[in-house]
């Protein structure tokens, strides 16, 4: 799911695109979309 954005943002915007997130929510979806 995150990869998926990480590939829409880079359809989006020029250049590197780093998707970061916190090793805790790593399999928590809900608290991703919260953050």
């Amino acid at each position: 799911a995150l990869v998926n954005v990480g590939a829409e943002l880079v359809k989006e915007v020029p250049g590197r695109v780093s998707t970061e997130v916190d090793a805790r929510l790593a399999y928590d979806t809900h608290g991703i979309v919260r953050k």
